[in-house]
């Protein structure tokens, strides 16, 4: 399953970078991206994580916030984030080692392996009433 901008957004408990969040509780009212990255130190990861902070001013405007998710833990996230200082990260990056996020948006074990090895995956959330 792959969500999709109509679909409801799954209610989830998650530590990130910035702190502990709540989706989509948080972002109530707001549009919001979810991407998620294969891991810590990877090309893919910093390909990504630059494209999205290069346009988060973009997306300020739109009133769109931003939200990494990783599958490594936070402290991989917080090294990956002082050996990138020229990378400006404004946005939280979720810790999804156990992968208990992932599961929590319906995928599958297969499609949950996959996207832990290879696959990138963005998902726009539309407004929730506030």
């Amino acid at each position: 399953m792959k969500l999709l901008v109509t679909d409801t957004f799954p209610t989830m408990e998650v530590t990130a970078t910035q702190g502990a969040i709540t989706l989509p509780d948080e972002y109530a009212g707001h549009w919001f991206v979810f991407f998620s990255r294969p891991g810590d130190f990877t090309p893919v990861c910093t390909t990504e994580f630059v494209g999205f902070q290069k346009w988060a001013d973009q997306f300020d405007a739109l009133d769109t916030e931003l939200i990494g998710l990783g599958v490594d833990g936070i402290g991989q996230h917080h090294a990956w984030i002082q050996d990138h200082p020229e990378i400006d990260v404004d946005f939280p990056i979720i810790d999804d080692k156990d992968l208990l996020a992932l599961r929590s948006t319906e995928l599958t074990a297969a499609q949950v392996a996959e996207l832990h090895v290879t696959q990138l995956s963005d998902w726009f959330r539309y407004p929730v009433s506030a």
